[in-house]
């Protein structure tokens, strides 16, 4: 019989989570080694969801490195998975927030590169899967939040249109306070988006 610590070292998710802590302490190294491990012990299993939740996570360290290109390359293979997954089940939401997930991960490595119409492209994209969403199931503060976070991104890199943006945060955040599904810990980015939009409009 195997051990116990044998069915834990080959599970993909104690690998993942054995990354995260190793990221929280500095070691990127050493986290980019067990997400590694978990993007292999995926692709054996042909479990195509784990491998591109891996490959998140390998960006997320890359990015931590200063390797944009490297992560941007995790981040497009993720995308490419999830995209595949969300059309062979276009009614499953979970599939599709992981597309949105991996399109706003490239959104931000292109950001860091500098390249804003490109990044614009993947959050515009992104958030229109996030409102499909949101409109899904309106009482889904999970849903509700992505879609005024992506807005957000938008915001702070379309100085052209900031204003309707930040107008559209606003009145998405208060309707969920009103709602009573706003997330407490949120409550200061109302109060900072009222700031930015006042900004935007200078």
């Amino acid at each position: 019989m195997r051990s116990l610590g044998h069915l834990a070292r080959t599970n993909i998710w104690y690998w993942i989570e054995c990354g995260r802590a190793r990221m929280a302490t500095g070691s990127l190294g050493r986290a980019e080694a067990a997400f590694q491990t978990a993007r292999d012990l995926a692709e054996a299993s042909g479990s195509d969801r784990d491998v591109s939740a891996a490959l998140v996570f390998l960006g997320d360290v890359r990015v931590a490195q200063g390797e944009l290109g490297a992560a941007l390359e995790a981040y497009d293979e993720s995308l490419k998975i999830a995209r595949e997954l969300a059309a062979h089940d276009p009614g499953n939401a979970g599939w599709a927030r992981d597309v949105s997930v991996s399109l706003n991960k490239v959104g931000d490595v292109r950001v860091a590169q500098g390249d804003l119409p490109a990044a614009l492209e993947a959050y515009d994209e992104s958030l229109k899967i996030f409102r499909e969403l949101a409109a899904r199931d309106p009482a889904n503060a999970d849903w509700a939040r992505d879609v005024w976070v992506s807005l957000w991104r938008m915001a702070g890199i379309d100085a052209d249109n900031a204003t309707k943006y930040w107008e559209e945060v606003i009145a998405r955040m208060e309707d969920m306070a009103a709602r009573g599904i706003l997330l407490p810990t949120d409550a200061p980015y109302l109060k900072a988006a009222r700031e930015n939009l006042d900004a935007s409009r200078q």
